[in-house]
């Protein structure tokens, strides 16, 4: 079920645009944009408001996978132990405001 959610960009894949983690206040999700076959722009500015249309679902992110999400989002990725469970949703469709 494909669901409208905003909030504000807190960080983005600084490799391709792949993925970004919206927050709405202390809920935050993982963003992919492989279901709308698009990438954003790596520059986008933390803080900025859009509005997301995918599928949201919770998930358990393995510990490698999120160490790798970590680095690509210009984190530490030692800061990550064990698996991780997060909000993710597959955008079809983002819009930057």
């Amino acid at each position: 079920t494909k669901v409208q959610v905003s909030g504000t960009v807190d960080a983005v894949c600084q490799k391709k645009g792949c993925w970004m983690v919206l927050r709405d206040g202390e809920l935050t999700a993982r963003v992919f944009t492989h279901a709308g076959g698009f990438f954003l722009p790596i520059g986008t500015s933390k803080g900025r408001k859009c509005k997301v249309e995918g599928e949201l679902k919770e998930k358990t992110v393995t510990e490698k996978f999120a160490k790798h999400l970590e680095e690509d989002g210009a984190g530490d990725p030692a800061k990550i132990k064990g698996d991780q469970r997060e909000w993710v949703m597959d955008a079809t469709t983002i819009e930057l405001l």
